[in-house]
């Protein structure tokens, strides 16, 4: 499902990832693990199309994401790619309902409520639902991120350092709840993190190299 070929990515002319041959199938999960500049972000962001590699090629179910552009680069990453950011990004006016409504709205799918009220129940945030962001504790945020993520159903869900700030118990929960978000929604599970913690989740690992 995600197939990566020769692929050349960093800044300013600097190439910190250089990935000759990887492939993920479909619904199986992978950790990308290595220290701060170690070029975890690069690969993230190169899979989801935020990035512009040197070279190679970026495939998740036969798309080229590297070689598509622009507002169709976007529309892809939109029903394909789910990504749960460090920070929330939620818009602070909305309520946590209404933001979770976005995502479809965005990817130009139907609205869906009910669909957005059952999952946020099983994310355990039913009496948050009309709470605006600030109004949500840490915990709160995190399954509010993936449930936001999980929503349009995508084939691929990328995530970076999701549990580095959080103590033993709070990373174990949130990363069964990654797992099972993953599983219902028939999706596949990238993260990217320096957190040895969350190795033991993970069957297929891509360990970096800090960036001399």
């Amino acid at each position: 499902m995600l197939e990566i070929k020769n692929l050349k990515a960093g800044y300013n002319g600097k190439a910190v990832i250089d990935l000759s041959n990887f492939s993920l199938p479909k619904g199986k999960h992978c950790l990308i693990l290595g220290p701060s500049g170690s070029g975890k972000t690069t690969l993230l962001y190169s899979i989801a199309g935020l990035l512009q590699p040197f070279s190679g090629e970026v495939l998740i179910d036969n798309t080229d994401v590297v070689s598509l552009r622009g507002s169709e680069r976007d529309a892809f990453r939109g029903r394909n790619i789910g990504i749960i950011y460090q920070t929330l990004h939620m818009i602070p006016a909305l309520s946590l309902l209404d933001n979770i409504l976005l995502a479809p709205y965005a990817a130009g799918a139907p609205k869906d409520i009910k669909r957005a009220e059952k999952l946020l129940e099983d994310m355990g945030l039913q009496g948050s639902i009309h709470k605006k962001p600030h109004e949500l504790s840490q915990g709160q945020q995190q399954r509010a991120a993936i449930a936001r993520t999980v929503f349009c159903k995508p084939k691929i869900v990328l995530g970076g350092e999701p549990t580095s700030a959080l103590d033993d118990g709070f990373c174990a929960l949130v990363m069964k709840l990654l797992l099972d978000s993953a599983e219902k929604a028939g999706a596949s599970l990238v993260i990217a993190t320096h957190d040895h913690r969350i190795k033991k989740y993970f069957t297929k690992v891509i360990t970096l190299g800090a960036v001399k």
